[in-house]
């Protein structure tokens, strides 16, 4: 982006990943605290933990980076427990 510096940038990123990450939240119905370092790996698993649609995702390029995620996911089992469910509470 012309014009904006670095620092700028990375935090309009994160903004959009807290945003998607209570978009998540709210379609769950869970209680997660959002941590600091949030990536859009976290988004998906979060996605493939509770079961949820690519749909409820609002920004087109956090979409794009899930399914680009998605379809490198050679070994995705939606039952799976991941490393990120450990704090969480189970759908």
């Amino acid at each position: 982006m012309p014009g904006r510096s670095d620092n700028i940038v990375k935090n309009h990123f994160y903004k959009l990943i807290r945003k998607e990450f209570r978009r998540i939240k709210k379609a769950a119905k869970i209680k997660v605290p959002i941590k600091n370092d949030l990536t859009i790996k976290h988004i998906w698993e979060l996605l493939k933990i509770y079961q949820l649609p690519i749909s409820v995702l609002a920004n087109e390029n956090i979409i794009k980076e899930i399914n680009l995620l998605k379809s490198q996911d050679n070994d995705f089992n939606p039952n799976c427990q991941s490393s990120m469910n450990k704090s969480m509470p189970t759908p």
